[in-house]
């Protein structure tokens, strides 16, 4: 098939404060498809690229975690419905700190710590377990440079920040429609200079808070549809998987303009189109994921940034 080229370039006049951006989206592969056997996927949350550009995907409708190759091949799983050590209910975020793996698992309200081989580390909070840490429904799950865990929970409507001491350090946003607040929170990303962008899906938006939880800005009020994929790209741009749209958003960080659209505002099944886009994740700035959850597949472009 060949590669499609999807671009944009934001608008108006450019200039110190809001230069002149283009994003382009070259379609690569795709991996996975609907099913519940080997390499299949059922309704897919997250994913997550190690150095090497393995992916790892939250598979919610299996309860489990797949391994995929560079190419997209399967390698490995873990998983099935339960609660026991390597069980999952609903998993529906995945990151990687360092050479570990952190599952959030949203039913079993804890997170669970793997290897890259999909082993079991640790398990961190859970329904009727005392601790540090106490979560409702945690949706998305991302790691700071400095090994903190930010994840959100549904059901408090709010981001919970782990220390690398399986502690809760603080929690940020609180249930509203007004600044620094939010509604039924998903996906969470963190930047390298510790800006944590939050999907407020109940409120169609993104909110921008430093690591602390202070308030910086919200982004695409009047663009987004219950966005529930989120990921920090290059030279300032944040890219938005915009779910209610069937479409990935991209938003230039300095002048909070939109800088690139790709699918739909239709649910599809070619190339070039989602159903239900979730998930969303960088390999080394030019590789974007794309978890499809609609079409039960991940779809991967090449990202090419232009800012003049």
């Amino acid at each position: 098939m060949a590669a499609a080229l999807v671009t944009a370039t934001v608008s108006g006049t450019a200039s110190a404060e809001s230069p002149r951006v283009h994003v382009a989206l070259r379609f690569e592969h795709t991996f996975g498809q609907k099913g519940s056997g080997v390499g299949e996927l059922l309704s897919p949350s997250d994913l997550v690229f190690d150095t090497t550009g393995y992916a790892y995907v939250a598979d919610t409708g299996n309860d489990r975690v797949v391994r995929f190759d560079k190419a997209g091949l399967y390698l490995s799983e873990m998983g099935g419905f339960g609660w026991e050590d390597g069980q999952f209910n609903r998993p529906t975020g995945i990151t990687m700190v360092g050479l570990e793996l952190f599952v959030s698992d949203s039913e079993n309200q804890r997170f669970v710590v793997l290897t890259p081989r999909l082993r079991s580390v640790a398990t961190v909070g859970g329904r009727e377990v005392e601790g540090a840490v106490r979560l409702g429904r945690p949706g998305g799950i991302a790691g700071s440079r400095e090994g903190e865990l930010y994840l959100t929970d549904r059901d408090l409507d709010q981001v919970v920040q782990v220390s690398t001491f399986s502690r809760t350090d603080r929690s940020f946003g609180g249930y509203g429609y007004g600044a620094g607040e939010i509604r039924t929170p998903t996906a969470v990303d963190v930047s390298d200079e510790d800006h944590v962008a939050v999907c407020d899906t109940g409120n169609d938006r993104v909110v921008v808070f430093d690591r602390f939880g202070n308030y910086e800005r919200a982004l695409g009020e009047d663009v987004l549809d219950a966005p529930e994929g989120v990921a920090f790209g290059p030279k300032g741009v944040l890219f938005v998987a915009d779910t209610g749209n069937h479409r990935v958003v991209s938003f230039d960080l300095a002048s909070g303009k939109v800088v690139g659209r790709a699918g739909g505002p239709r649910p599809g099944d070619d190339p070039q189109a989602f159903d239900t886009p979730r998930g969303l994740a960088l390999l080394e700035d030019d590789l974007l994921g794309i978890v499809d959850s609609g079409n039960h597949r991940v779809v991967v472009y090449k990202v090419m940034v232009l800012r003049k």
